[in-house]
């Protein structure tokens, strides 16, 4: 595979004239694309709108270029929030498949991507996400054919709970940035166990 990775400013989250700029250039092809990570300059905290104004405004702006089918398959990953010295900003991840003839024999960037089956508001921090993402990984790798040994970085967009727990007795928690953590966790600890880092047995819910 070739992979190349493109990082362009915004003004605002539905500011798409850096990447218009790439296209208007032949720098960059929508078709390839897929997956972008955004920094966006909200909150990041669970009523941060941007992220999902930024998702909207891309999604939006491709339809002139891509099928939807092709849509569905590009993973976007927003994270909110640009205090200190961040600035919004978007990272574009391209793949094209070459021939064999092609390949480096000394290696280079590769990517992969890949969804987990939704999840329940009872199953997100628990076991039960762990073996998902984890499986989800796995299966990632296999595809791409990408060594565990190879596998530098691993990057999660998890979900998080806005309903009380009244609405659902066997959630892990009432308080939704606490079910972020319980997300990010069960995430971290699901990519671990696929890497070989850690054993699934060693883990429990208590």
């Amino acid at each position: 595979m070739k992979v190349n990775v493109h990082k362009v400013k915004q003004d605002g989250p539905n500011d798409i004239s850096e990447i218009e700029l790439l296209i208007n250039k032949n720098i960059l092809d929508p078709n390839d694309i897929v997956s972008i990570m955004g920094k966006t300059e909200g909150n990041g905290c669970v009523n941060d709108f941007t992220r999902g104004f930024a998702t909207q405004a891309l999604k939006e702006y491709f339809s002139k270029y891509i099928s939807t089918e092709k849509q569905k398959e590009i993973v976007y990953v927003m994270s909110g929030g640009t205090e200190g010295v961040l600035t919004p900003h978007l990272t574009i991840f391209t793949k094209n498949r070459t021939d064999d003839s092609d390949v480096s024999p000394t290696g280079g960037l590769a990517v992969g991507i890949g969804r987990t089956r939704d999840f329940s508001p009872s199953e997100i921090g628990t076991l039960t996400m762990v073996k998902e993402v984890s499986n989800t990984v796995s299966e990632i790798l296999t595809k791409e054919k990408i060594n565990i040994e190879d596998t530098h970085f691993v990057q999660i967009k998890c979900p998080l709970l806005t309903a009380s727990k009244r609405l659902n007795n066997d959630v892990k928690t009432e308080d939704s940035y606490k079910s972020m953590a319980y997300s990010r966790g069960a995430s971290a600890l699901g990519v671990a166990v696929a890497l070989n880092e850690i054993k699934l047995s060693n883990i429990n819910e208590k």
